[in-house]
């Protein structure tokens, strides 16, 4: 969703995979939700478009998958990106959450509580907003409120409704310390300035991947390509140049 307003620049001189875990809300649930299954998601992704290798970038949770990937399949892809995530789970969400959260999720009042959320732009907006940091580019203007609006409508499919509420109660989907730094692709990592928390440890991400190529996308929080699109653009461009594989 909110990879929009990047993606057709990054795609304009090279393949890059943009991978977070927002589904579309327009595709059917499998009730399939492990990091299993999402990397195999990618990979039909770049066998469907004939992708040559691309650079896969992980946004948050989306970095798991694709260290899972570079982990899996290095040979399918050219490198890797985590933004604003390092691909580990947060505190008390490595396992099975508690038995009460499950039952919460699965209470007529959850489902109330979703749709009172996704039924209007206007607290989606502000989630938006927080989001953005200190400055939040992408959604200035009139045409803001129409983009919140079109990356929140399929959250309101009834089918998102059940992925989301199916998934709530389910262990963060998470790589080990011990998976990252054995990461070998060419890698790197990729932040907002003012992301303190939004998606784990900037420095854990940069320690555990080896210190690989780093970039910075000023005044932005853990959605720094909506606070910042160009910046952003400009920030991946020039990791990607400067990639290597790990010693």
């Amino acid at each position: 969703m909110s990879w929009s307003l990047v993606a057709p620049q990054l795609a304009k001189d090279r393949p890059v995979v943009a991978v977070d875990l927002a589904g579309s809300g327009y595709s059917q649930y499998s009730e399939r939700y492990s990091l299993d299954d999402q990397s195999d998601l990618v990979l039909g992704v770049v066998e469907a478009l004939q992708l040559d290798k691309p650079t896969l970038v992980g946004h948050s949770l989306g970095a798991a998958v694709v260290g899972a990937v570079a982990l899996e399949h290095p040979d399918r892809i050219s490198g890797i990106v985590f933004a604003d995530g390092d691909a580990l789970p947060f505190d008390g969400r490595e396992g099975e959450p508690p038995a009460v959260a499950s039952f919460i999720a699965r209470t007529p009042y959850a489902l109330s509580l979703y749709r009172l959320g996704t039924h209007w732009n206007w607290f989606p907006r502000r989630i938006f907003d927080a989001q953005c940091g200190s400055v939040c580019h992408g959604l200035h203007g009139a045409k803001g409120d129409a983009l919140v609006d079109a990356w929140i409508r399929p959250l309101r499919q009834r089918v998102a409704e059940e992925a989301m509420l199916d998934t709530a109660d389910r262990p963060m989907l998470h790589l080990t310390p011990e998976q990252v730094r054995a990461i070998r692709v060419p890698r790197a990592v990729l932040w907002g300035e003012e992301d303190a928390t939004g998606g784990g440890s900037r420095e854990g991400a940069e320690r555990n991947l080896g210190h690989p190529p780093s970039a910075t996308v000023a005044n932005a929080g853990h959605l720094s390509m909506v606070a910042d699109p160009d910046g952003f653009v400009r920030a991946l461009n020039g990791l990607l140049g400067r990639m290597t594989p790990a010693g």
